[in-house]
């Protein structure tokens, strides 16, 4: 790649992980959760955020110059990080509303779109980290960012007891 296309992939990979690490962010908080009310507040500005997250990664566009095949891995993972943070969003909807009424059908609910986000983040991850390759320009993991943020949504399955549900996972 000549030069003054270098730095595109790095600022594209950057903007993409800052946009993941936004929506995650207010989970950072989960250590500190005092009472249900704090659990509530930060799991609607995760939801809040998330829904930020997905809008900003919508309107982030590929860079046009980088080699065809590579922006095709782009689109993609595009695409899968799109719809995990959208599940991810939706998971916290359902795990507020399972704070408030104890729902289990909530719990389950929030388990699988927290599931499917998880998923779904890890095969975009994959997939530009695949791109990052083909242009051989590997410079960090990518992944150290996510497995952080991961370890919080799991977090959110400890914060309360789930009655009739299992927490041993």
């Amino acid at each position: 790649m000549d030069s003054s296309k270098q730095g595109l992939f790095p600022d594209y990979k950057k903007k993409v992980l800052d946009i993941i690490d936004f929506g995650i962010e207010p989970l950072e908080k989960l250590d500190g959760v005092q009472n249900e009310e704090d659990l509530y507040n930060i799991v609607l500005s995760a939801e809040q955020n998330l829904a930020k997250s997905h809008l900003d990664l919508s309107e982030l566009k590929v860079p046009i110059e980088l080699p065809n095949d590579t922006r095709v891995l782009l689109g993609r993972s595009k695409e899968d990080l799109s719809t995990g943070l959208k599940a991810l969003e939706e998971g916290m909807n359902y795990y507020a509303q399972y704070i408030v009424k104890r729902s289990p059908e909530q719990y389950d609910k929030y388990v699988k779109k927290r599931d499917k986000g998880i998923r779904y983040i890890n095969g975009g991850l994959t997939t530009l980290t695949s791109a990052e390759l083909q242009l051989d320009d590997p410079l960090e993991p990518i992944q150290s960012v996510w497995e952080v943020g991961k370890r919080n949504l799991y977090k959110l399955e400890k914060a309360i007891p789930v009655k009739g549900v299992s927490n041993d996972n």
